[in-house]
């Protein structure tokens, strides 16, 4: 089921309604939508790919104005799962959301961060952050990681407690795949692409993962 939303500007919520079953796609609880689809209407830059003001302004569809810029140079991939995608080097390619932003600081209650992942880079012996929030100097916060053994990893930690998995499920074949990280202070789970692939129950009490 394909469903586009022309007119979303007062949008507060949608809810999808099948056998009986209301599932939430879209409310105040969502902090972040990027699609990387480069839409100058939605006040995303536009031009080519070799283009730099392409790469200065990701607008954010939540309704929080959470909008990021990128660094280095990554392409627009117009090949993308849906659209279009950001292609990045894995060395110095990042988009990032100001630290001022505050409502992406998850405190203490429940979260999930999704997303469309694709990578075939070589493996070796570092591993590197897909997306996340965390604190240099406490390393608190939330991360989804590639492994050096194309593992993905979901990390939380409060700055004293860290709380990690892998996944049992490689990835590095440069097919996207949907990938979804959830904790809800009793376990932390990693959903890769539609199945449950590993969880973890809290190691104790996670306070707040503010940073």
């Amino acid at each position: 089921i394909n469903v586009s939303i022309t007119e979303a500007s007062d949008l507060s919520e949608v809810k999808f309604s099948w056998n009986n079953t209301n599932t939430t796609l879209f409310d105040s609880n969502v902090l972040i939508i990027h699609n990387f689809n480069n839409v100058s209407a939605f006040g995303e830059d536009e031009g080519s790919s070799s283009d730099l003001s392409l790469r200065q302004n990701i607008k954010d569809f939540s309704a929080y104005g959470n909008n990021a810029t990128t660094n280095g140079t990554p392409i627009l991939n117009k090949t993308g799962k849906w659209a279009s995608a950001l292609n990045f080097d894995g060395v110095n390619d990042y988009a990032r959301i100001p630290h001022s932003r505050g409502n992406i600081d998850i405190a203490k209650g429940n979260f999930s961060m999704e997303l469309w992942v694709a990578t075939n880079r070589t493996l070796s012996s570092t591993s590197l952050a897909i997306a996340g929030k965390s604190q240099g100097n406490t390393n608190a916060g939330y991360l989804l990681r590639h492994m050096d053994t194309g593992a993905l990893q979901p990390y939380v930690s409060d700055g004293l407690t860290n709380l990690t998995l892998n996944s049992a499920t490689t990835i590095g074949n440069g097919g996207f795949h949907h990938v979804l990280m959830t904790y809800n202070r009793s376990h932390l789970r990693l959903f890769i692409d539609g199945v449950e692939d590993a969880n973890s129950p809290a190691q104790g009490v996670l306070n707040s993962l503010a940073n």
